[in-house]
C-alpha cells in the first residue's frame, strides 16, 4: 500500500490548529466550501465542493488537538513552543496501476492544501472568508491553464502575490498580504475539474499576527490609513463639484446632470 506523508510548522496553538481540522468553519477556511462535521469517534467529517458532490469520512480516532483519523487521512498534532507540528498521513492508496491516478492527483493536492491550512490557521479561522468557483470543462487540463494564462484579467490578479505551489499539470497557489488564491485543474472522468479558491483574510488577521507595540503601531497605522482615504475622497468630491461649476459656468447653463456627455472607463 502507498501513503503520502507531509509535515508542516504552523504559528498557532494546537487548540487553534484543531479547531481548522475539525469545525465546518475551519475546514471551510483551507479545504472544501460545504463542510459539516458531527464530532468525535463513530461521527463524520462531510465535505463537497457542489449539491451532489459531498462525501463524507468517518470519524475513528478523536483526540482533540493531538490526533484526528477521518477515513484514509491522518493529522498528528505535536506542540512545538511557539508553534505547532502537523504531520499528514494519507494512506489507502493500493499497488495497483488503477490507484495511479488517484495517488498522483493527490500527492499535487496536499501541498497545496496544507499551505492553505497553514496560513488560515495562523491568521484564525474565523477570520477567514472563503469564495469558490468549481466547474466541471470539456477541455483537457493543460488547455485551461493556457486560456487562464492568457486572460489578461487572471494574470492582473496576481500582481503583487508570492507564488508558493506552482504544477503545470494541475497546481497553483499565490499569496498576497490580505488573502490567497488557489487554482485545481484536474483530470476527471475524461473532463478537466476546476477549482478556483480565494481564502480572504480582514484587518483582524493582521493584528493577529503581531504582539505588544507591534500591535500597537499597526492600529495605528491602519487608522492612518483610513483617514488618508477618507482625505483623498474628500479632495476627489470636491474637485469633481469645482469642475461641474467651471463647467456650467463656460457654456453658461446650470445643468447638474452627471454622466451625459461622456463614461468612465474602469
Amino acid at each position: 500500500m502507498r501513503k503520502h506523508e507531509l509535515k508542516i510548522e504552523v504559528a498557532a496553538t494546537p487548540a487553534e490548529l484543531w479547531k481548522a481540522l475539525t469545525t465546518a468553519h475551519g475546514i471551510q477556511s483551507w479545504f472544501a466550501p460545504i463542510a459539516q462535521v458531527e464530532p468525535g469517534v463513530g461521527g463524520g467529517i462531510t465535505v463537497g465542493w457542489g449539491p451532489g458532490m459531498e462525501m463524507t469520512q468517518p470519524i475513528e480516532v478523536w483526540e482533540p488537538e493531538q490526533h484526528l483519523r477521518a477515513g484514509h487521512t491522518d493529522y498528528y498534532i505535536e506542540g512545538n513552543g511557539d508553534t505547532t507540528i502537523l504531520r499528514l498521513v494519507n494512506s489507502g492508496f493500493g499497488d495497483d496501476a488503477k490507484f495511479d491516478g488517484e495517488f498522483e492527483s493527490t500527492g499535487k493536492a496536499w501541498p497545496v492544501f496544507l499551505t492553505m491550512l497553514k496560513r488560515s490557521a495562523e491568521a484564525g479561522v474565523d477570520s477567514c472568508t472563503s469564495a469558490t468557483t468549481f466547474r466541471f470543462l470539456d477541455i483537457p487540463s493543460v488547455e485551461v491553464w493556457h486560456r487562464l494564462i492568457a486572460e489578461k484579467q487572471f494574470c492582473d490578479a496576481l500582481v503583487g502575490g508570492t507564488i508558493r505551489h506552482f504544477n503545470p499539470r494541475g497546481c497553483y497557489c499565490v499569496d498576497f498580504a490580505d488573502k490567497m488564491l488557489s487554482v485545481f485543474a484536474e483530470d476527471c472522468g475524461g473532463k478537466t475539474a476546476l477549482t478556483v479558491t480565494w481564502l480572504l483574510y480582514g484587518p483582524r488577521m493582521l493584528l493577529r499576527r503581531f504582539r505588544g507595540q507591534d500591535a500597537i503601531r499597526l492600529r495605528g497605522e491602519l487608522r492612518r490609513e483610513n483617514s488618508a482615504h477618507r482625505h483623498v475622497a474628500a479632495l476627489r468630491t470636491q474637485r469633481r463639484q469645482h469642475g461641474r461649476q467651471r463647467l456650467a459656468r463656460s457654456l453658461g447653463t446650470v445643468d447638474r446632470q452627471d454622466g451625459r456627455n461622456g463614461k468612465h472607463l474602469a
